[in-house]
Order: structure tokens, then sequence, then C-alpha cells
């Protein structure tokens, strides 16, 4: 499996696609058309799932890597306790 694969599991669709539109287009009986279409159908889901199994155990292990972020509220409050914010007017001047 590339790496391409991996990261946009989609583009082995398309390229399945691809092959699958040249396969109808080269062949003249339709029995041989229709398996082959099949089979290049198959080996591209095949492909696409592995690559989404393999995307998700890759961001899974990078996130145990990756810092915990703070959920929004949380970095509010903290950023709020750490400093006071200046104090204003009606219109908006600094007051004192």
């Amino acid at each position: 499996m590339r790496w391409r694969d991996i990261l946009n599991p989609w583009g082995a669709l398309r390229e399945a696609r691809a092959e699958i539109e040249r396969l109808n287009k080269g062949y003249h009986s339709l029995n041989e058309n229709w398996f082959d279409a099949q089979k290049a159908a198959l080996h591209a889901g095949g492909v696409a799932r592995s690559a989404i199994i393999e995307r998700n155990a890759l961001r899974a292990e990078l996130d145990l890597w990756r810092p915990k972020q703070m959920n929004e509220a949380q970095s509010v409050t903290s950023s709020r306790a750490q400093c006071v914010a200046p104090k204003r007017d009606a219109k908006g001047r600094f007051v004192g």
C-alpha cells in the first residue's frame, strides 16, 4: 500500500474508476468486461478500506503523542484568571 493511498483513500477509488473505464473501452465481450470490472472494483474497495483503516490507526497513534488541548471554556477561564482586562466606559474609552 502506498502512503498516498493512506493519506487520501478516495484517490485509490478514483484510480479504480479510471481502471474500470479503461476496461470498459478495451473489451468487446460483455462477460469478460463485467468480470474484470468487478475484480477491479473489489480490489479498489479493499485498497480504499485498508487505507482508511491505516489512516485512522495513524491518527489514533498521533493523538497519543499530541499534548492534550484545553477546550474553549477552560482556555477562556484560565486566560481571564491570568490577566485583568482594562475597564472601559460606555463609549469604549479606557477608564482610570
